[in-house]
């Protein structure tokens, strides 16, 4: 009749361990999970301060060139064609944007897939250099292209989403080494030991890899 109650009182010590246990497990995963999404709105609102700042540039240029297009005289041509080239010029960066905020948002999703495709690193070299060539000789800067792959070498990959990330490291490479003395972006393609292809935007300031993306 003594045994019972000591049986008992292991039991009931192993329930609540195991509740315990339970309650902080479950704590630990609420606090990793508030923790990571305090982090993502944090980066998510430093993205919007970032974008909403750089959107300014071209909406400036926007207003400021449709009110001189308005007010010019039209027998002045050639001024009407410099206006309207910056405004295209403009309208172009301000795509590419839109196309990043586009982008960004979809970090996470599951429900967002890339579209691969067989291409070269020729391909994305120059469609890179094709989309950013008017913003590095508006900013007075030297694109040079290095490619290391061989003769018809291909990869499989998401190449306008690549050529995407590399339109936006040019603009930053533009933007943050304005006042480096050598002029000088390389763009370079490099195959790696994976079997893949490491792009690198690199100016004298600093260096941005982009690696395993391919």
């Amino acid at each position: 009749s003594v045994a019972a109650p000591a049986t008992l009182t292991s039991s009931l010590r192993n329930t609540l361990a195991v509740a315990w246990l339970t309650t902080l497990f479950g704590l630990t995963a609420v606090t990793y999970g508030t923790i990571k999404y305090v982090n993502i709105t944090q980066r998510r609102m430093h993205f919007v301060t970032a974008v909403t700042h750089e959107l300014r540039t071209p909406l400036t240029s926007f207003q400021l060139y449709s009110d001189l297009l308005a007010d010019m005289k039209a027998d002045d041509p050639h001024r009407r064609h410099q206006y309207a080239e910056r405004l295209q010029s403009e309208s172009r960066r301000l795509s590419r944007l839109v196309e990043n905020v586009l982008a960004y948002s979809h970090i996470g999703d599951a429900g967002v897939r890339l579209h691969g495709r067989t291409c070269s690193a020729s391909e994305i070299l120059d469609s890179a250099t094709t989309a950013m060539a008017e913003r590095c000789i508006a900013a007075g800067k030297k694109l040079v292209l290095e490619n290391k792959t061989n003769a018809g070498e291909s990869i499989e990959t998401d190449a306008e989403f690549v050529v995407q990330i590399l339109a936006n490291l040019l603009e930053n490479a533009c933007k943050y080494s304005a006042d480096a003395a050598d002029p000088s972006i390389w763009l370079r393609a490099t195959p790696n030991d994976a079997g893949g292809l490491d792009i690198e935007v690199e100016d004298i300031d600093r260096k941005e890899l982009l690696e395993s993306a391919i």
